[in-house]
């Protein structure tokens, strides 16, 4: 607890010079439609929380980012220990993720809206798409970097297939798995704020379109000051979770 505070401490002062930065910038420029200041987009801030608007945004983000992350972690994890594991499994599916892979999410967003409209499963759709290649390929890595020797000696004492897998295999791939949880949860964020730009009329993407077509340079610096402090928190609760679920593997990636 008191090394994720201090973390937080550490996160804190280092972006005390941005905002100064950032202040004297929106001074020089001193045009509000260009450039606001952080005192009014703090302004604009807490008056989107009074009046609901922010809340409701990002409760509907938060709940899609929520189902597609925990969609790919689901998928992924296991498809990546199995991937890990056996040669043939990963020779067949290798050259498909590997031609997905370098395709951007956003680039599937014109098909996406053709296949499923507009709204909730066009976004969970990117959002996914996003966080699984990091995901998939991580855990992969990690199941590939344990110790052979470790494996042998277990099979060697008669260890069952699903016992090696389980205190063997697994814990010795979960720092690199966790390194994937962050990089596709990241990933997720980045989808989930292009889809909902283009492809949903709900949101925290769709509120900083909004506010774009507006003219709102304010409430829109607000929406992403919110989107860095919900996609921070998001990576501390996985850090968090890594410690609590892992506490080895959260020492060995520290």
């Amino acid at each position: 607890m008191n090394r994720t505070l201090t973390r937080v401490w550490w996160y804190l002062r280092a972006l005390l010079p941005a905002i100064v930065l950032w202040q004297i910038i929106a001074m020089v420029t001193a045009n509000p439609v260009i450039l606001p200041t952080p005192v009014v987009v703090a302004e604009s801030l807490a008056a989107m929380i009074s009046d609901g608007t922010l809340t409701e945004a990002t409760g509907i983000s938060l709940r899609r980012l929520a189902i597609a992350y925990l969609l790919a972690v689901v998928s992924c994890v296991p498809l990546g220990l199995l991937m890990g594991m056996s040669r043939t499994l990963r020779d067949v599916i290798d050259p498909v993720v590997e031609m997905l892979r370098p395709i951007s999410g956003i680039a599937w967003i014109p098909l996406a809206l053709v296949l499923f409209g507009f709204g909730d499963t066009l976004v969970l759709f990117i959002i996914f798409y996003g966080a699984a290649f990091p995901i998939l390929l991580n855990t992969i890595a990690g199941v590939r970097e344990v110790d052979t020797n470790l494996v042998n000696s277990a099979r060697t004492f008669g260890t069952p297939r699903l016992g090696v897998v389980t205190q063997v295999i697994l814990p010795g791939a979960l720092p690199t798995i966790f390194v994937g949880l962050r990089l596709g949860l990241g990933t997720a964020w980045m989808s989930l704020v292009a889809a909902e730009l283009i492809g949903a009329g709900s949101g925290l993407g769709y509120q900083l379109s909004f506010a774009r077509q507006m003219l709102m340079s304010a409430e829109m610096m607000a929406g992403i000051v919110v989107i860095g402090i919900l996609g921070a928190l998001s990576s501390f609760l996985i850090t968090g979770l890594q410690h609590v679920i892992a506490p080895w593997s959260a020492k060995e990636a520290a």
